[in-house]
């Protein structure tokens, strides 16, 4: 976190969304089954569910990369803000609100919102790129998220398949600028991020298009008998960061998905200036559950 600070400190981005991985061996297990159980206790407007040979992707997203339809209008609708959920009403609705008046979750989701529009604006009509809601909140069953939703007309000629890679990766999961900050997270990053970022959904033969980020996803793979199984969970840094409200930004976005499978968070750490490498992002062993 403090090597990111640095670089927005140097006026090389001003954002970046650090991420890390929880991950496990355990006994073999279904990838539906753990699916359900995901979806169940944590479900969200884009959940889906990829099987492939020797491996699965479970995804409870809550956030909409892009959608495309088919008479050409398109939207963006990024999430940059978080807080968890109360049992306790009163205390529930105050974090609802704290999360609506953070001046900082405001400044880093209207960050992203100027770079989808940016994104969007190279396939558009001039004219046409709007933001129709900003710094909305949003309520699951494990959290409140700020959101702001970048609506445009697809300009006529303009190829569909050129405005997803024109937007990828989303920018909710990279910072901005988005180019020169992917490259920053590739020395912050100890690995490749795999599924997680990325974009899961559907392309029409009518020419629409919906994708999920994939967030709040966990990775099943089959291992040796067993399945090894990796949730990758994030934040976004920014000058005015702290690690310790950082941290526990990330315990919250993986409750979710960890309370769901009767697993807990690895440990209280804060990782804030990496091991003996340096590297601030890498990979925690989670203590996986039966339920």
């Amino acid at each position: 976190m403090r090597r990111a600070q640095a670089e927005i400190a140097e006026g090389n981005t001003y954002e970046v969304c650090l991420t890390t991985s929880l991950s496990a061996r355990t006994d073999s297990i279904d990838p539906l089954e753990a699916y359900l159980r995901l979806r169940s206790g944590s479900p969200a407007p884009f959940a889906s569910f990829l099987r492939f040979p020797g491996f699965a992707v479970a995804s409870t997203s809550p956030e909409r990369f892009l959608e495309l339809t088919a008479d050409g209008r398109m939207r963006a609708e990024p999430i940059k803000g978080t807080r968890g959920r109360s049992v306790d009403a009163a205390t529930d609705a105050a974090l609802r609100e704290e999360l609506r008046s953070s001046e900082k979750d405001r400044a880093e989701n209207i960050m992203i919102v100027d770079l989808l529009r940016n994104d969007l604006s190279h396939h558009a009509v001039p004219g046409s790129v709007t933001v129709s809601r900003l710094c909305d909140i949003e309520t699951y069953a494990t959290v409140h998220q700020m959101v702001s939703t970048i609506d445009a007309r697809l300009r006529p000629g303009s190829a569909r398949a050129g405005v997803v890679a024109s937007a990828f990766p989303a920018g909710s999961m990279t910072g901005a600028p988005k180019i020169s900050t992917m490259a920053i997270l590739d020395g912050l990053e100890e690995a490749p991020r795999g599924p997680y970022s990325g974009a899961a959904g559907y392309f029409s033969l009518t020419g629409a298009t919906d994708l999920a980020v994939v967030i709040r996803t966990l990775v099943l793979q089959e291992d040796d008998g067993g399945t090894h199984l990796t949730l990758g969970v994030g934040g976004a840094i920014t000058a005015d960061s702290d690690p310790a409200e950082e941290w526990d930004e990330v315990r919250t976005k993986a409750y979710g998905v960890l309370s769901a499978l009767g697993a807990g968070f690895p440990d209280d750490r804060v990782p804030v200036d990496g091991g003996p490498d340096g590297t601030t992002a890498g990979r925690t062993a989670l203590r996986a559950g039966a339920r």
